[in-house]
């Protein structure tokens, strides 16, 4: 098992354990999600708290996905542009 896939379980536990002990999800920026307001991002497969989703064009998508996906699509406009 690679360890980036050991980190995401391991990850993923402890935001399972925080839901059934009712503590808000380990990663929650804005400290009003409940214990069960988290996601699966579906690019990562990493459980995010609801607070730390995407913006409206991927809402499915974590922040940190949504950030890539804006990244290439920068990177394809500028080359686009550039050639």
């Amino acid at each position: 098992m690679k360890n980036q896939e050991l980190w995401r379980k391991l990850h993923n536990l402890e935001q399972v354990v925080r839901e059934k002990v009712r503590l808000r999800p380990s990663t929650c920026q804005c400290k009003l999600c409940e214990p069960d307001h988290y996601f699966e991002c579906p690019n990562c497969r990493y459980l995010r708290p609801w607070c730390f989703g995407a913006a409206d064009d991927y809402p499915d998508l974590c922040d940190y996905c949504w950030a890539e996906v804006q990244k290439m699509e920068h990177d394809v406009e500028h080359e686009i542009t550039t050639n």
